[in-house]
């Protein structure tokens, strides 16, 4: 199963992002871009299989979710380095890969609702609101460096951790566009999961349920939280670490979401 391989290759990256943390070499930071690029090839071509052999894509199941999670934030990880040339931009995002891979190898899918599958809502809704997860994610990540380097240099620490992470400005540069990006990718899927409740939960009965209304609840208050922040950035301001406590704040929220898909939706 090329999974199976993804999450051993994002297991490979991490540890040599995290030996290259404590050497910094050269050899050890291709080795991680390597392996990443693997880890998403085959996390990749696992999606791809997927819909080739069953002749839809499979989006309905939370294991299928959380693979789609992983290659993105995969993806975020490599562009990230790559652009800012500094393979610790992005240097909480490769673990979390990786945990939400090993996680989603253990997940037993359920069987495979066709009919729910090839609606075309679903289609717009999941991959808007994964990437918008990933972007959110990396957002708050983003935002969990900056108050680590912050506490650098207000002890005057100037170690590996400040000679590794970028500096605040390409910190904050990071959190801002994935905040926007975002927020944009999920408000397509808020306005998707309308579409594709109704195909999907035709039962009057269904919409009524608790679950789901909390479901609703928990993924409208997400996006209302992002939006009020994308909001006071664009008319009153935020500073760098005013955006980062928000990124972090934020993301919670959409982590309540996720939570609550589990409890109360995934049977």
């Amino acid at each position: 199963m090329a999974y199976d391989h993804a999450v051993m290759f994002y297991i490979i990256s991490l540890m040599f992002l995290l030996v290259n943390f404590y050497f910094n070499k050269p050899f050890l930071q291709l080795f991680t871009y390597i392996f990443a690029a693997l880890a998403i090839a085959s996390n990749a071509l696992q999606i791809f299989w997927d819909w080739q052999h069953a002749g839809i894509m499979h989006f309905y199941a939370l294991e299928d979710v959380l693979m789609l999670l992983s290659l993105s934030i995969g993806i975020f990880y490599l562009i990230l380095s790559l652009r800012y040339r500094k393979p610790y931009v992005g240097f909480f995002l490769l673990p979390i890969a990786t945990c939400v891979g090993i996680v989603s190898l253990f997940l037993t899918p359920p069987p495979i609702q066709s009919s729910v599958l090839e609606n075309r809502w679903l289609y717009m809704h999941i991959p808007f609101a994964v990437i918008g997860t990933a972007f959110f994610l990396t957002a708050f990540a983003a935002g969990i460096m900056y108050f680590v380097m912050e506490k650098q240099l207000k002890e005057k620490k100037f170690g590996r951790i400040f000679d590794r992470f970028p500096p605040l400005a390409v910190i904050d540069r990071v959190n801002n566009g994935a905040l926007y990006l975002g927020f944009a990718f999920y408000t397509v899927a808020i306005f998707a999961s309308s579409g594709w409740a109704r195909f999907k939960f035709d039962d009057s009965e269904i919409l009524d349920s608790a679950g789901f209304k909390i479901k609703v609840v928990l993924s409208f208050a997400a996006w209302l939280v992002f939006g009020a922040i994308i909001l006071i950035k664009g008319k009153f301001g935020m500073n760098a670490r005013q955006t980062a406590l928000a990124s972090v704040i934020g993301f919670l929220s959409v982590l309540a979401t996720y939570i609550g898909v589990v409890v109360f939706i995934v049977r």
